[in-house]
């Protein structure tokens, strides 16, 4: 028999623009860890996609956490505490809600996931950890040669190259029309750039925005430009652009085993915010595959 020790509640909103004005500006106040919901929420259209559940987690009215259930059933979650997961796990059993993974700072999806599954009868596997880093200003200093151009439609080629090298060196679950859809939407946009010195060394991409930062990803640096200080300068340049914009900072996501890309920010003066880990739920049946270290210690600058 499930037993609560917490007064708090889970509240649903229908409308993702109710949800928005509710939690909208709490979810802020950890903006880099919940760009995620912040960055999804303007896209989300319940009349489309009826399945689709936004919520908080209340007590007395104060907000305690926050979270978007997509019709996929991944469930993306900002902080929370062993009892708010708790409360959670009863609401989404209750309510017949079908999770099919968690993301979210390491500690919640993983007692979110386990919990969740142990009450539906189902086991987890960890899918995909990632380091959150933060990036607050441009000290990083330009170097004498090169420059930051934006990627136009005649060198699409490249771009798609590079990109699926990007994606195979990740690990990323993206197939060869996924990678081109994603590289043509960078560069109809004008966020997908070049670092030339003076023909193309290395890619950054502006992949999208929150209230009030921006997100730096893809960067890749082909392997006979390697050594040269190439992906520094590609994202420190981008990342002046970006405050230049506005952007009050900067944020990047890495595989926590990424080695090479965790030195890379570091290097330019980001800093570790938290780890973000995804966890999907399994039968039990299934073979779990574990990551190596799910969690790993942050590397020294």
């Amino acid at each position: 028999m499930y037993v609560s020790f917490t007064s708090a509640k889970v509240v649903e909103f229908p409308d993702p623009r109710a949800f928005e004005r509710r939690a909208g500006r709490w979810l802020t106040f950890r903006e880099a860890e919940n760009f995620y919901l912040l960055c999804v929420l303007p896209s989300i259209n319940r009349a489309l996609d009826p399945n689709i559940r936004l919520f908080t987690i209340e007590d007395s009215e104060t907000i305690l956490a926050a979270g978007i259930l997509l019709s996929g059933g991944t469930l993306s979650m900002t902080w929370a505490t062993p009892e708010l997961i708790d409360t959670l796990v009863d609401h989404a059993a209750r309510h017949h809600w079908q999770i099919t993974s968690v993301s979210g700072p390491a500690h919640v999806s993983t007692l979110l996931a386990k919990s969740y599954a142990d009450r539906v009868g189902r086991s987890i596997e960890f899918h995909r950890a990632e380091r959150l880093f933060q990036l607050a200003n441009d000290d990083y200093p330009s170097p004498a040669e090169g420059r930051l151009e934006i990627v136009h439609s005649a060198e699409l080629p490249l771009a798609r190259a590079w990109f699926e090298q990007f994606a195979l060196e990740a690990q990323l679950e993206m197939d060869q029309p996924g990678i081109h859809g994603a590289v043509q939407a960078l560069v109809d946009s004008r966020r997908l750039y070049f670092w030339k010195a003076p023909h193309p060394v290395a890619m950054a991409a502006w992949v999208t925005s929150s209230p009030n930062g921006a997100c730096l990803n893809y960067v890749y640096v082909p392997a006979e430009h390697r050594g040269q200080g190439h992906g520094k300068s590609v994202s420190a340049a981008l990342a002046g652009q970006m405050f230049a914009t506005g952007a009050r900072y900067c944020f990047m996501l890495t595989d926590v085993n990424d080695a090479r890309a965790n030195h890379l920010y570091q290097s330019i003066g980001a800093r570790t915010l938290c780890e973000i880990l995804q966890c999907r739920i399994v039968s039990r049946s299934s073979v779990a595959r574990p990551l190596k270290n799910p969690i790993s210690p942050v590397s020294p600058k």
